[in-house]
């Protein structure tokens, strides 16, 4: 009995522990294919802008992410987009960017969608998170804050 309980348990563990395994290798390729870039060592967010989203809802939560920002270092902060006209202003000469006029990110079914950030550390990706309208104001600050240096 307490061989199957033991089991049970390790089963949940690997199961919650879920690392990007898939999600890694695909944004790893496509970001050194298409414009020769590593993830690096050090902590850093990317925010990909979808061309697949809701206006309101990217218009919304770029507006936070430009409010958290303006004034602040965020040299470990990099926007990938279609266009750069939708990245706002106030961010142009801080931020790094990335433009994919051919929107090829949109194609890595990596789970993008609207405004995605991606963290990753150590060469690695650590998380992918969608922002959704109902939830801007609460996670836009949380995963932000931490990457700006005042």
């Amino acid at each position: 009995m307490n061989k199957i309980i033991i089991f049970i348990s390790l089963l949940i563990i690997i199961s919650c522990s879920y690392d990007y395994d898939y999600e890694n290798r695909v944004f790893k390729t496509y970001l050194n294919e298409q414009f020769n870039i590593d993830i690096i060592q050090k902590k850093h967010l990317f925010i990909i802008i979808s061309e697949y989203k809701c206006k309101g809802c990217v218009g919304t939560t770029l507006l936070e992410i430009s409010k958290l920002c303006n004034n602040k270092d965020i040299s470990n902060i990099t926007f990938l987009s279609k266009e750069k006209k939708i990245i706002p202003e106030n961010l142009y000469k801080e931020a790094n960017i990335i433009i994919d006029s051919l929107n090829q990110f949109d194609n890595l079914d990596i789970g993008i969608a609207n405004v995605t950030l991606i963290i990753t550390e150590k060469g690695r990706i650590q998380l992918i998170r969608p922002i959704f309208l109902d939830e801007i104001e609460l996670v836009t600050p949380k995963y932000i804050i931490p990457f700006l240096s005042y």
